[in-house]
């Protein structure tokens, strides 16, 4: 008799396997060639438990009914493929929408750039009114402080000349403001409607849209211009002063405003431990909906658990074709279609009940998942979002 070379269990000196630890009798003597050859062995082998897994997976209720029954050694853990399937899924939709996740933060570092060009522009603006320096001379200032590409043009050119020809009577300040106006023509000309002109003398004369905007955009009841001039403790001391609750609100959507990108990763990425949330939901609903029945929670639990396997492995066929082939996006119908049609069978076949039944349960399931499905996301959102 031979002894097996990883667990020292005698065996038959024609046995193929170790009876022991299942390791093949037969080891070949090591080399690189030898462990390409044995790499791809295992990775084409039909035999192999994850192509097993993956080819009978789409066989409503079968591998649930395997596993229930014991024949378990041919297929994956339903656990473990479920992991490998959830985590991939989810990779992959954060790399493909990292382009879009991206413009989160370009979106931010526009706002701030304008907020901090507007805060400079109705500083240098009052320079207008509270100096005295020549109205043209401020405006060749603010041509080379804000880089502006052109020129008064001919026609505020012509405007001015004869507004000043036709009121000579006009006073030094008069000529003054009338220039200013022009001067702020032409800057909404040069720039665009990004610009709103104010003639109100007591106030800064030079607003931009984005101050309107602050005036009224409002992020968790904190005005976004906020964000950028106030510190933690000033957004706290004028927001969340005295409340708990409200503080930690405070500092964490400041958290997610100077960071739009990485915390929509993190949000994403904790879409895993919702999906998770989903499944012990789902296996309670179903434990209630049968519950005259003699199933047990993890049976109905190893049910979920194959059909969001499948769910998931049709997502992430749907996420390659559309991102890597531009398949279009009617892969997300397709998976609704497909998930609703293995549903249906598979609780015909593992649940033995008649099709009205099965498809009364079915429906009520299915409103019921949604809601679920909601109240997990908002459940490890809110966890998330304390915890970034």
């Amino acid at each position: 008799m031979d002894s097996c070379l990883n667990c020292g269990q005698h065996f038959q000196h024609d046995a193929k396997y170790c009876y022991q630890c299942g390791q093949k009798t037969n080891i070949r003597i090591l080399s690189f060639w030898n462990i390409i050859r044995d790499f791809f062995s295992n990775l084409f082998n039909i035999d192999n438990k994850i192509w097993q897994t993956l080819k009978d997976i789409w066989k409503p209720a079968h591998l649930t009914l395997c596993y229930i029954q014991g024949k378990r050694v041919r297929y994956y853990n339903p656990l473990r493929i479920f992991i490998v399937t959830l985590f991939a899924c989810f990779a992959l939709l954060i790399l493909f929408m990292n382009q879009g996740i991206s413009k989160a933060d370009y979106i931010k570092q526009e706002l701030e750039k304008k907020f901090w060009k507007q805060e400079l522009l109705s500083k240098f603006d009052s320079l207008t009114h509270t100096s005295e320096i020549p109205a043209d001379t401020l405006y060749k200032l603010r041509v080379s402080v804000f880089d502006l590409k052109e020129k008064l043009n001919a026609k505020y050119k012509k405007i001015l000349s004869d507004s000043l020809t036709s009121n000579a009577e006009l006073s030094k300040d008069e000529i003054i403001d009338l220039k200013d106006s022009l001067v702020r023509a032409q800057l909404l000309d040069s720039i665009g409607s990004e610009f709103i002109i104010s003639t109100d003398p007591d106030k800064s004369t030079f607003e931009t849209s984005d101050e309107i905007l602050e005036d009224g955009f409002f992020l968790a009841g904190i005005k976004t211009s906020d964000f950028f001039s106030l510190s933690r403790e000033e957004l706290v001391e004028k927001y969340g002063k005295g409340e708990w609750r409200r503080e930690l609100m405070v500092t964490q959507v400041q958290k997610m405003f100077h960071n739009p990108s990485s915390s929509l990763k993190f949000l994403i990425g904790n879409g895993t431990w919702a999906t998770i949330a989903v499944i012990l939901f789902m296996a309670l609903l179903y434990k209630l909906l049968y519950i005259r029945h003699n199933f047990l929670f993890a049976e109905h639990f190893i049910f979920q658990l194959y059909g969001h396997t499948r769910i998931m492995i049709l997502c992430i066929i749907g996420l390659i074709l559309e991102n890597v082939f531009n398949a279009g996006s009617l892969w997300q119908l397709l998976v609704l279609f497909v998930g609703t049609f293995y549903m249906y069978k598979g609780m015909r076949l593992f649940y033995k009940q008649s099709r009205i039944k099965t498809l009364f349960k079915m429906s009520i399931s299915i409103w019921s998942y949604f809601f679920i499905i909601l109240l997990c996301c908002c459940i490890i959102f809110a966890i998330s979002f304390v915890a970034f």
